[in-house]
């Protein structure tokens, strides 16, 4: 499966959300704020909010239940990586090297995901699992 998320337009904060090709929602960035929304065509919302100010503690919830379906959190003081609680349990989401700009989802030694940037000038980001 890939999820992809595309700028609308040059100077947009929405991201188009396609899965295989497909159309299936918006990714919206709030002004002044640290939290982005997440509307899927005909389906749920959801929003993905800084929980702490000054820190870095991130959950993604469901709009209209406020039921927390993700969380994410630094690894470490020094760390880029980030530890994740997913529904399918923990995962973490390291660096995919020190030259790269992309991402790798890993759970239990076994890699789940791989996130990379579009390209060098296109705002957006592949996901590929």
């Amino acid at each position: 499966m890939d999820l992809e998320a595309r700028a609308e337009d040059c100077c947009s904060s929405t991201y188009v959300l396609k899965i295989n090709g497909q159309a299936v929602g918006k990714l919206s960035g709030r002004w002044f704020s640290e939290s982005l929304d997440v509307a899927l065509t005909g389906q749920r919302r959801f929003f993905f909010v800084n929980k702490n100010w000054l820190g870095s503690y991130f959950e993604l919830k469901d709009a209209e239940s406020d039921a927390v379906l993700a969380s994410a959190k630094p690894a470490g003081f020094f760390s880029s990586s980030w530890d994740l609680e997913l529904s399918i349990g923990p995962a973490q989401l390291k660096r995919a090297g020190f030259w790269k700009r992309g991402w790798i989802a890993w759970q239990d030694r076994r890699q789940l995901a791989t996130i990379d940037p579009l390209g060098m000038c296109e705002r957006g980001w592949l996901l590929q699992n």
